[in-house]
Protein backbone atom coordinates (compact mmCIF):
# COMPACT_ATOMS: atom_id res chain seq x y z
CA UNK A 1 0.00 0.00 0.00
CA UNK A 2 3.04 2.29 -0.05
CA UNK A 3 2.25 3.38 -3.62
CA UNK A 4 -1.26 4.42 -2.58
CA UNK A 5 0.17 6.51 0.26
CA UNK A 6 2.62 8.21 -2.08
CA UNK A 7 -0.23 9.11 -4.46
CA UNK A 8 -2.34 10.43 -1.59
CA UNK A 9 0.53 12.53 -0.21
CA UNK A 10 1.25 13.94 -3.66
CA UNK A 11 -2.37 15.02 -4.03
CA UNK A 12 -2.47 16.52 -0.54
CA UNK A 13 0.63 18.54 -1.40
CA UNK A 14 -1.20 19.87 -4.45
CA UNK A 15 -4.23 20.73 -2.35
CA UNK A 16 -6.28 17.93 -3.87
CA UNK A 17 -7.19 14.95 -1.78
CA UNK A 18 -9.31 12.93 -4.14
CA UNK A 19 -7.06 10.03 -5.06
CA UNK A 20 -9.65 7.52 -6.14
CA UNK A 21 -9.10 8.31 -9.80
CA UNK A 22 -5.35 7.66 -9.41
CA UNK A 23 -6.07 4.43 -7.63
CA UNK A 24 -8.49 3.28 -10.28
CA UNK A 25 -6.06 3.96 -13.11
CA UNK A 26 -3.21 2.12 -11.43
CA UNK A 27 -5.21 -0.59 -9.76
CA UNK A 28 -6.94 -1.67 -12.93
CA UNK A 29 -3.50 -2.41 -14.33
CA UNK A 30 -2.30 -4.49 -11.38
CA UNK A 31 -5.19 -5.74 -9.25
CA UNK A 32 -7.95 -8.26 -9.70
CA UNK A 33 -11.53 -7.03 -9.30
CA UNK A 34 -11.89 -8.07 -5.61
CA UNK A 35 -8.53 -6.46 -4.78
CA UNK A 36 -9.54 -3.32 -6.67
CA UNK A 37 -12.84 -3.04 -4.78
CA UNK A 38 -11.04 -3.52 -1.45
CA UNK A 39 -8.35 -0.95 -2.27
CA UNK A 40 -10.89 1.65 -3.41
CA UNK A 41 -13.15 1.15 -0.41
CA UNK A 42 -10.17 1.44 1.96
CA UNK A 43 -9.22 4.85 0.60
CA UNK A 44 -10.71 7.93 2.19
CA UNK A 45 -11.14 11.40 0.80
CA UNK A 46 -10.75 14.60 2.74
CA UNK A 47 -10.81 18.24 1.91
CA UNK A 48 -8.10 20.75 2.56
CA UNK A 49 -8.64 24.43 3.02
CA UNK A 50 -8.70 26.29 -0.27
CA UNK A 51 -5.41 27.80 -1.26
CA UNK A 52 -4.48 30.49 -3.66
CA UNK A 53 -3.43 29.19 -7.01
CA UNK A 54 -2.55 30.76 -10.28
CA UNK A 55 -5.05 30.12 -13.00
CA UNK A 56 -3.59 28.26 -15.92
CA UNK A 57 -4.58 28.56 -19.50
CA UNK A 58 -7.62 26.41 -19.97
CA UNK A 59 -7.91 23.53 -22.35
CA UNK A 60 -11.35 22.61 -23.57
CA UNK A 61 -12.66 20.00 -25.93
CA UNK A 62 -15.85 18.16 -26.65
CA UNK A 63 -16.27 14.40 -26.47
CA UNK A 64 -18.46 12.24 -28.63
CA UNK A 65 -21.68 11.37 -26.85
CA UNK A 66 -20.67 7.74 -26.21
CA UNK A 67 -17.24 8.78 -24.89
CA UNK A 68 -18.82 11.34 -22.56
CA UNK A 69 -21.24 8.67 -21.33
CA UNK A 70 -18.35 6.34 -20.52
CA UNK A 71 -16.48 9.13 -18.71
CA UNK A 72 -19.58 10.01 -16.67
CA UNK A 73 -20.12 6.34 -15.71
CA UNK A 74 -16.50 5.86 -14.64
CA UNK A 75 -16.51 9.10 -12.66
CA UNK A 76 -19.72 8.05 -10.88
CA UNK A 77 -18.22 4.66 -9.99
CA UNK A 78 -15.18 6.42 -8.53
CA UNK A 79 -17.11 9.15 -6.78
CA UNK A 80 -15.30 11.99 -8.58
CA UNK A 81 -16.47 14.60 -11.03
CA UNK A 82 -16.25 13.92 -14.74
CA UNK A 83 -14.11 17.05 -15.05
CA UNK A 84 -11.52 15.85 -12.54
CA UNK A 85 -11.45 12.38 -14.06
CA UNK A 86 -11.05 13.78 -17.58
CA UNK A 87 -8.25 16.05 -16.37
CA UNK A 88 -6.54 13.09 -14.71
CA UNK A 89 -6.81 10.98 -17.87
CA UNK A 90 -5.11 13.75 -19.84
CA UNK A 91 -2.38 14.01 -17.19
CA UNK A 92 -1.85 10.26 -17.24
CA UNK A 93 -1.49 10.20 -21.02
CA UNK A 94 0.96 13.09 -20.94
CA UNK A 95 3.02 11.38 -18.24
CA UNK A 96 2.95 7.97 -19.94
CA UNK A 97 6.32 6.55 -20.89
CA UNK A 98 5.04 5.55 -24.32
CA UNK A 99 2.61 7.25 -26.63
CA UNK A 100 -0.31 5.00 -27.49
CA UNK A 101 0.72 5.02 -31.16
CA UNK A 102 4.25 3.93 -30.19
CA UNK A 103 2.84 1.18 -28.00
CA UNK A 104 0.63 -0.13 -30.82
CA UNK A 105 3.63 -0.11 -33.18
CA UNK A 106 5.71 -2.00 -30.59
CA UNK A 107 2.96 -4.60 -30.17
CA UNK A 108 2.73 -5.02 -33.95
CA UNK A 109 6.49 -5.59 -34.18
CA UNK A 110 6.27 -8.08 -31.31
CA UNK A 111 3.42 -9.92 -33.03
CA UNK A 112 5.39 -10.05 -36.28
CA UNK A 113 8.43 -11.41 -34.41
CA UNK A 114 6.32 -14.10 -32.71
CA UNK A 115 4.79 -15.09 -36.05
CA UNK A 116 8.27 -15.38 -37.60
CA UNK A 117 9.44 -17.47 -34.64
CA UNK A 118 6.44 -19.82 -34.96
CA UNK A 119 7.19 -20.23 -38.66
CA UNK A 120 10.85 -21.03 -37.91
CA UNK A 121 9.90 -23.54 -35.20
CA UNK A 122 7.40 -25.27 -37.50
CA UNK A 123 9.96 -25.54 -40.28
CA UNK A 124 12.58 -26.87 -37.85
CA UNK A 125 10.24 -29.51 -36.44
CA UNK A 126 9.26 -30.59 -39.94
CA UNK A 127 12.94 -30.93 -40.90
CA UNK A 128 13.72 -32.92 -37.74
CA UNK A 129 10.81 -35.31 -38.35
CA UNK A 130 11.99 -35.98 -41.89
CA UNK A 131 15.66 -36.21 -40.84
CA UNK A 132 14.90 -39.02 -38.38
CA UNK A 133 13.87 -41.16 -41.33
CA UNK A 134 10.68 -42.27 -39.59
CA UNK A 135 8.38 -39.88 -41.48
CA UNK A 136 8.02 -38.92 -45.12
CA UNK A 137 8.08 -35.25 -46.08
CA UNK A 138 4.36 -35.35 -46.74
CA UNK A 139 3.49 -36.92 -43.35
CA UNK A 140 5.81 -34.53 -41.49
CA UNK A 141 4.40 -31.55 -43.37
CA UNK A 142 0.79 -32.58 -42.66
CA UNK A 143 1.52 -33.12 -38.97
CA UNK A 144 3.23 -29.71 -38.62
CA UNK A 145 0.34 -28.02 -40.45
CA UNK A 146 -2.25 -29.62 -38.19
CA UNK A 147 -0.36 -29.21 -34.90
CA UNK A 148 1.86 -26.14 -35.14
CA UNK A 149 0.43 -23.90 -37.80
CA UNK A 150 -3.18 -23.92 -36.75
CA UNK A 151 -4.52 -20.59 -35.57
Amino acid sequence: MEGWTMLRNADVALGKTLVLHHAYLLATLFLSTPQLIHALSAMKTSSSPPRKSRRSDGVGFRLKEEDLGELVQRAARLGVSRHNLGREYVRQMLAAEFDRTELIAMLKRLGDAIFALRTDVALSVEAILVATGHYSEEVAHNWVESQLRKE
